[in-house]
């Protein structure tokens, strides 16, 4: 009698592939980009972020700095880091050079002038600006 369930239990099986495969559908590029593990990525380990934000209160609006210092772990050119949609890139830099980026989403893509390497260490700075999102539930409100 087992056996007679066998195929029963593949139909069932091969019927609900579809199924699985929509639920997989519903990711956006912008939760791909947030989530996934990428070459842009993994080609890098940050060490220490040296971070200096000035809070523009009359106006919500925020500017900032951030030094990414870094450690190689395989060869790329280009390196994504992420930062909010609503705030703006100023400038991007490596070693005094100013660099190319491209953004998508929250996802900043920068074009390195060089590239990483394993176990090279290196550091690019990012200054930005912009109004962030304000929480409409903020912890201190019973978030």
């Amino acid at each position: 009698m087992p056996h007679a369930l066998l195929p029963l239990l593949l139909a069932a099986t091969a019927l609900s592939a579809p199924l699985i495969a929509q639920v997989d559908a519903t990711y956006s590029r912008a939760d791909s980009l947030r989530g996934a593990l990428r070459p842009e990525r993994d080609a890098f380990d940050v060490i220490h972020y040296d971070l200096d934000v000035e809070l523009l209160l009359n106006d919500k609006s925020l500017r900032g700095r951030v030094a990414i210092a870094y450690r190689g772990v395989a060869t790329a050119d280009t390196i994504q880091l992420d930062l909010a949609p609503r705030l703006t890139i100023v400038s991007v830099n490596q070693g005094g050079r100013r660099l190319g980026f491209r953004r998508e989403y929250g996802a900043v893509f920068l074009g390195l002038s060089r590239p990483t390497a394993a176990g090279r260490l290196d550091t690019v700075v990012v200054e930005y600006a912009g109004v962030p999102q304000e929480a409409v539930n903020a912890p201190w409100d019973g978030g």
